[in-house]
C-alpha cells in the first residue's frame, strides 16, 4: 500500500472501526470476494484466512480493527476496495471522511 493511503488509512481508523460495527462482517465479505486477475491469494482485497480471522471474533469491535488491519497488510487496491464496498453498502459518507477526515 502507498504509505499516502496506509498513513491515511491509520489516521483514521479509529473513528471507521466505531462507524462500521454493524457492517463489518458484510464488508469482510465484500472484500474477500473482490479480485484484481489471478487466482494468487494476495490478489484478493482480503484471503479467505483474513475473512475467517475476522468472523471469529465475537467482540464487534475486535471485527472491525481485525478488517482494517487486513486492509492495511494489503496493497492499495484493497484500500480502494474498502472504499468501493463502503459506497456499495450505503456508508458513500464513510468514503467522503476517508478523503477529507471531516
Amino acid at each position: 500500500m502507498s504509505q499516502k493511503n496506509y498513513d491515511r488509512l491509520k489516521n483514521i481508523c479509529p473513528v471507521l472501526v466505531e462507524k462500521i460495527v454493524d457492517e463489518c462482517c458484510e464488508l469482510a465479505h465484500i472484500l474477500s470476494s473482490s479480485k484484481e486477475s489471478s487466482d494468487n491469494d494476495m490478489d484478493y482485497a482480503i484471503s479467505k484466512v483474513e475473512l475467517e480471522e475476522i468472523r471469529v471474533q465475537t467482540n464487534m469491535r475486535e471485527r472491525s480493527y481485525s478488517l482494517f488491519s487486513a486492509v492495511h497488510r494489503r496493497t492499495d487496491y484493497s484500500f480502494h476496495c474498502l472504499r468501493k464496498a463502503l459506497t456499495e453498502t450505503g456508508r458513500a459518507h464513510l468514503v467522503k471522511y476517508m478523503d477529507e477526515g471531516k
